[in-house]
C-alpha cells in the first residue's frame, strides 16, 4: 500500500512529463506563429497531402514527422532563399542511405562540399554539344519503338503501352548512359537485366507518387531480358516500411542496425557489371561516345585529367553517378511519356496542333535536328506545361545545417525543408487557372 502511494505519483508525474513534452513538440510551429498542421500524411500520397496542407493553411505551413519539425513552403522568396541565397544554409536533402551505401557518393545524395565538388567534374559532360552526340543512339531506340508499335496495332484491339515505354526508356538509358549494344529485343536472358527488372518496382517511384497510368510489369521492347535489367528493379525494392521510417526519422538508429534503403545485391550487381565494362575499356583502350565514358574521363582513370585527386571521380564516386543516371533517368522518361500518351488521345486538339507544328517545320523529312526541334515555340510550351502538370519530382527537401532565420521564420538545425513541386505547380497565385492544361502560357509573348 506504502508502495503503491509513493508509485502512483511517480507514473503520473511521468505521463504528465511526456504529454507536456509531446505537446511542446507539437506545437512547435504555432508558437513560432506559423500554421500547425497536425493531419496524417501517411493515408495518402506526398503530392495530394501537400496540395491539401498549402490549399487550407497557406503559402508555408509546419508540419511533423512523428516529433520532427518540418517546413512547407510555395512561397518563392523563401525558395529562392532556401536554393539559391542561402544555399549554404541548406546544402544537403535528407538522408536515405546508410554510411555503407556506395550510392552515398553519387551527386544525389552527396554531402556538401562533396556534392559541389563532384557536380563541377560531371558538369561539361552534359554540354549541348556532348548531349547531341548521343542522337543516334536515340533514334535506334524509337525506330525499334515504332517497329515493336506498328507490330502490336497489327495483332492487338488494345495496347499496354506503359512496359513498352518502359522498355524503351531503359532501352534508350542504356545506350546512352553505358553503351549497351547486346541485342536487348532478341537477348531472352543477361545476367545484369535479371537484377534490373526489379529496380522500379516499390512504392517507392515517380509512378506511385504521381500518375499509376498503366501496368507494374517490367517488360523490354519485345518480351527481352537482360541481366543489367534484372539488377536495377531490385535496386528500389523497398516502399514506406520499417527500415524507411528509421532512415528518415532516426538515421543514426538505422545506421547502428546496418538498414539500407536500397537493395544492396542489386546495387552491387550493377556496380560490378559497370566495372567490368569500365576494365574492358581501359584494357582495349576502346572509348564510346556515352554518359559512362564522359565520367570515365573525368576520373582517376584517365590519363587525360590533371594530377590533382581532387578533380577527378575516385572508382566508387564513378560508380555511384553511373548508378545513378540509371535511377534517375528510366521511370521519370517511362512515366512522363505514358502521360504525354494518355493526355494526346484524350484531347486530340492539342495533338493537331503539335501535328502541324512539326509538319511545317520538317514536312516528309525524316532526320529531325536538335537546332530545328529547338525552334518550335508550341512543341516546348506544351512540355513545360506538361511538366508543370505531372512533374517527375514531387517533392525538393533541405536540411538546415545549423539554427538559422529564414526570412523571419526561426529554423532549428536539423529542420526539414519541403518544396512541394506539384501544390507549387496548382497555386493560384503562381498560374492563371492552374487545373486548365494551358501550353500558351509558356509562349514567347506571355
Amino acid at each position: 500500500m506504502i508502495i503503491n502511494m509513493f508509485l502512483m505519483p511517480l507514473i503520473v508525474g511521468f505521463i504528465v512529463l511526456i504529454v507536456w513534452y509531446v505537446y511542446r513538440k507539437l506545437t512547435f510551429w504555432s508558437r513560432l506563429g506559423l500554421p500547425n498542421d497536425l493531419s496524417s500524411r501517411s493515408a495518402q500520397p506526398f503530392h495530394l497531402s501537400d496540395f491539401q496542407s498549402h490549399r487550407k493553411y497557406g503559402k508555408t505551413v509546419g508540419f511533423y514527422e512523428g516529433l520532427k519539425p518540418c517546413l512547407s513552403t510555395i512561397d518563392p522568396e523563401l525558395i529562392r532563399a532556401v536554393l539559391v541565397t542561402d544555399f549554404h544554409k541548406f546544402a544537403n536533402r535528407r538522408n536515405a542511405t546508410t554510411h555503407k551505401d556506395l550510392l552515398n557518393s553519387s551527386l544525389f545524395f552527396a554531402k556538401y562540399p562533396n556534392w559541389k565538388r563532384i557536380r563541377a567534374i560531371l558538369s561539361p559532360s552534359f554540354t549541348t554539344g556532348k548531349l547531341k552526340s548521343f542522337k543516334p543512339s536515340f533514334g535506334q531506340s524509337l525506330d525499334v519503338l515504332i517497329a515493336k508499335l506498328k507490330s502490336e496495332i497489327k495483332s492487338n484491339n488494345t495496347i499496354d503501352l506503359r512496359p513498352i515505354y518502359d522498355s524503351f526508356a531503359f532501352e534508350v538509358i542504356s545506350k546512352s548512359a553505358f553503351g549497351l549494344n547486346t541485342d536487348i529485343i532478341n537477348n531472352a536472358k543477361h545476367p545484369v537485366f535479371e537484377a534490373a527488372k526489379s529496380f522500379f518496382q516499390t512504392g517507392f517511384t515517380v509512378k506511385t507518387f504521381l500518375f499509376p497510368l498503366s501496368g507494374h510489369s517490367f517488360l523490354f521492347i519485345n518480351n527481352a531480358k537482360h541481366p543489367v535489367f534484372e539488377a536495377a528493379k531490385s535496386f528500389f525494392q523497398t516502399g514506406f516500411t520499417v527500415k524507411t521510417f528509421l532512415l528518415f526519422l532516426f538515421p543514426q538508429l538505422a545506421h547502428y542496425l546496418d538498414i539500407h534503403f536500397f537493395n544492396e545485391e542489386s546495387q552491387q550487381i550493377i556496380a560490378n557489371f559497370i566495372k567490368q565494362v569500365i576494365n574492358e575499356r581501359i584494357a582495349n583502350n576502346f572509348e564510346v561516345k556515352d554518359l559512362l565514358q564522359l565520367s570515365i574521363n573525368a576520373s582517376v582513370f584517365s590519363p587525360k585529367v590533371t594530377s590533382n585527386s581532387f578533380k577527378k571521380l575516385s572508382e566508387e564516386e564513378l560508380l555511384a553517378q553511373s548508378i545513378n543516371f540509371m535511377a534517375a533517368g528510366y521511370d521519370t522518361t517511362a512515366t512522363q511519356i505514358s502521360f504525354i500518351t494518355q493526355f494526346l488521345a484524350l484531347n486530340p486538339n492539342f495533338q493537331t496542333k503539335l501535328v502541324n507544328e512539326i509538319n511545317s517545320h520538317f514536312g516528309d523529312q525524316s532526320d529531325v535536328d536538335y537546332e530545328s526541334v529547338m525552334k518550335m515555340p508550341y512543341l516546348d510550351a506544351f512540355f513545360k506545361e506538361i511538366m508543370r502538370f505531372n512533374c517527375s519530382v514531387n517533392r525538393i527537401d533541405r536540411i538546415a545545417e545549423n539554427d538559422c532565420v529564414l526570412n523571419g521564420i526561426s529554423i532549428p538545425k536539423g529542420t526539414s525543408i519541403i518544396i512541394p513541386v506539384w501544390a507549387l505547380h496548382l497555386d493560384a497565385d503562381h498560374y492563371d487557372e492552374p487545373n486548365v492544361f494551358k501550353p500558351e502560357r509558356f509562349l514567347p509573348q506571355n
